[in-house]
């Protein structure tokens, strides 16, 4: 065998297994999150239930992409309510550690927000979309290779009508692996 079909085969020999390894950890994914919503309004604060699910697929141990929605909170104050929702797409990198059986995340994207402002008492609603960043950071525990407990802290700016305001999330969840 001639030098060039050597080094042929030792390039596909390396392409093989780091497509082999690349495959380690991939596949679809489910989260399910519950957890709480801060609004940061002028120096004050609402706090409120916050519920999200995601869609992901892991290209390897490390990378994946996800799209969410997720209901932000709602916030009610003398016959005034804001409700917010969004919906976005974003990457995620994740590193196992202990073996395997925990992991820190970070993840990152773009989403659409919508805000819905009512007034009861003057019969006022108003909505507002924006898109803008999110990020988060995370963690969680392997129960086994389809199954993991997560928590995830998230920041976002939210449009509210006068201005952008920010929103932390922090929630607990589910991560179902296929």
């Amino acid at each position: 065998m001639g030098k060039f079909n050597i080094l042929v085969l030792a390039l596909a020999m390396a392409g093989a297994s780091t497509v082999a390894s690349a495959a380690e950890g991939s596949g679809v994914y489910l989260r399910g999150e519950v957890g709480n919503s801060t609004l940061h309004v002028d120096g004050d604060s609402a706090v409120d239930t916050a519920m999200n699910g995601w869609l992901g697929y892991s290209f390897n141990s490390l990378i994946g992409v996800e799209a969410h929605y997720g209901s932000l909170g709602k916030d009610s104050d003398q016959g005034s309510t804001i409700e917010m929702n969004a919906t976005g797409i974003g990457l995620r990198l994740k590193h196992e550690f202990a073996g395997g059986m925990y992991y820190v995340a970070g993840r990152a994207g773009m989403e659409r927000i919508e805000s819905e402002f009512t007034d009861g008492d003057f019969g006022i609603q108003l909505t507002e979309e924006e898109d803008n960043p999110y990020a988060g950071l995370g963690m969680g525990y392997n129960v086994n290779k389809n199954f993991a407990v997560t928590g995830y802290w998230d920041t976002r700016t939210v449009p509210f009508f006068f201005g952008d305001e920010r929103v932390d999330t922090l929630t607990i969840g589910g991560e179902y692996r296929f």
